[in-house]
C-alpha cells in the first residue's frame, strides 16, 4: 500500500522539547489540513498520519504508549474534519499505528495496549486485534 502522507519525513522528534506532543500535533493538524483537500482518501489519511507518528516515535526511541495516546486523542480532536464515523475514525488511527509496530517487540505493543486501554476504554483490545491483522 502506497502512503498518501508523512508529515514526519523531514522531523526530528529526538530533537524537540515533547516529541509526543509534536507528533500529536501533525497527525491533528495533517488530518485537518490533507482532509479538507482530499476527502474520499480520509480513512487513508488518517491511517498513514497515525502510522507515520508512530514510527517516527519509534526511531526517535520514545514511550510509544504515550504516543500512541496522545496520537489517539489527535485524531478524537480532528474528527470534524472528517466525513468518517467517530469508530470508523478510530480504527483507522489504530489501524495505521499497529501496521507501524509490526517489528516492535512484545512488551512495547502491550504497552501501548495497555496505556490505550486505560485513556480510552475498549482501544487497548481493538489496537491488539489491529496489531494482530497487520
Amino acid at each position: 500500500m502506497e502512503t498518501i502522507v508523512d508529515p514526519f519525513s523531514e522531523v526530528q522528534l529526538s530533537q524537540v522539547p515533547n516529541p509526543c506532543a509534536v507528533a500529536a500535533g501533525l497527525v491533528r493538524r495533517t488530518i485537518s489540513e490533507a482532509c479538507q483537500t482530499h476527502p474520499e482518501q480520509a480513512a487513508a489519511i488518517v491511517t498513514d498520519a497515525c502510522g507515520a507518528a508512530m514510527k517516527a516515535l519509534a526511531r526517535a526511541d520514545q514511550d510509544l504508549g504515550c504516543g500512541a495516546v496522545m496520537i489517539v486523542s489527535a485524531v478524537c480532536d480532528g474528527k470534524n474534519a472528517t466525513d468518517l464515523e467517530p469508530a470508523a475514525l478510530l480504527n483507522a488511527a489504530l489501524a495505521g499505528m499497529a501496521r507501524a509496530g509490526k517489528s516492535l517487540p512484545s512488551p512495547q505493543l502491550a504497552d501501548i495496549q495497555k496505556k490505550l486501554e486505560r485513556r480510552y476504554s475498549g482501544a487497548g483490545e481493538a489496537f491488539s486485534q489491529a496489531a494482530a491483522a497487520a
